[in-house]
């Protein structure tokens, strides 16, 4: 059973969990990054195509995993945009290597939400 209050939506079947015990209205889970914008001060392959490595774990070794970036690449798995950071999927967004410089030691990521997040108690 569904309910709303002004622009949100609630699930109430399990507000109740006995006979005039209320357990609580929870909103519903809401993927806010969906319809976000979102940019980066540095993207891997931007420019031009460049190496890049990731370190990961998978047992107790540490392995390297080395690719190239390139966003002008037919190929999609050459291209890392900071947008697939909230597509929902596997792909991954990429920064610059730090051999591209020092200034790359601070990479921003701005997202805007676009909503406004108001919260009220009675």
């Amino acid at each position: 059973m569904m309910g709303t209050s002004d622009d949100l939506q609630f699930d109430i079947s399990n507000m109740v969990d006995a006979p005039g015990e209320v357990k609580g209205l929870f909103p519903l889970v809401v993927n806010l990054a969906s319809s976000s914008t979102i940019s980066a001060n540095s993207t891997c392959g931007e420019r031009q195509a460049e190496t890049y490595c990731r370190v990961s774990q998978p047992g107790r070794g540490r392995e390297e995993q080395c690719g190239v970036c390139d966003a002008r690449s037919p190929d999609p798995t050459r291209r890392h945009p900071v947008d697939r950071a909230t597509d929902g999927t596997s792909a991954w967004w990429q920064s610059q290597s730090l051999a591209a410089g020092d200034h790359l030691h601070y990479v921003t990521i701005d997202i805007d939400l676009q909503q406004v997040c108001a919260t009220r108690h009675h």
